[in-house]
């Protein structure tokens, strides 16, 4: 029965209370810090983190939707018309939680250098030396070597660090 199998996995049972008032992915309480609602103080403490070049760029609907990202813990979709800024405010909310760990960008392979462009163009403090643009299998090495250095230090502390891939290079790594 489905029931079983969803406890078997350690997911609440469907169509309890626990399920419909916690987080997306909750699985028992593996997530209990995302399952955390987020006050408006933190939101607005959160979203002071923010590049002020950044901030000022943002019309308010762009505004509202990066403090709707930051009170889900950055852990949203954005899907919106062309030509409306999503890709900005992703930066915005990438920047507000820059000093939690790396930042791994998934584009499609036409939009690799483009999103690096923007992202050197809305993240002064990110150098060439800290961003990694995986183009082919070969450049799989990148990614290990930050997976490694990331699992070596309990907190993040190693600055700025963003790697930009393709959803068809990620399924090769």
């Amino acid at each position: 029965d489905g029931r079983q199998r969803a406890q078997l996995r350690g997911a609440p049972p469907a169509k309890t209370i626990e399920y419909y008032t916690n987080a997306p992915g909750y699985r028992g309480g593996r997530v209990a810090a995302l399952a955390a609602p987020v006050s408006d103080i933190d939101v607005d403490a959160r979203f002071a983190m923010i590049n002020g070049k950044i901030q000022k760029s943002l019309y308010p609907f762009q505004v509202q939707g990066v403090k709707f990202a930051i009170e889900r813990h950055g852990r949203v979709l954005i899907a919106d018309q062309m030509g409306v800024g999503k890709t900005v405010q992703a930066i915005a909310v990438a920047d507000a939680y820059r000093d939690e760990g790396p930042l791994l960008c998934i584009v499609p392979a036409s939009m690799r250098y483009v999103w690096a462009d923007e992202l050197e163009r809305w993240m002064p403090d990110l150098t060439p030396r800290r961003m990694d643009v995986i183009l082919g299998s070969a450049d799989k090495f990148m990614l290990q070597k930050l997976a490694r250095a990331t699992r070596a230090q309990p907190t993040w502390s190693g600055g700025r660090r963003v790697v930009v891939t393709s959803y068809h290079m990620l399924h090769h790594l």
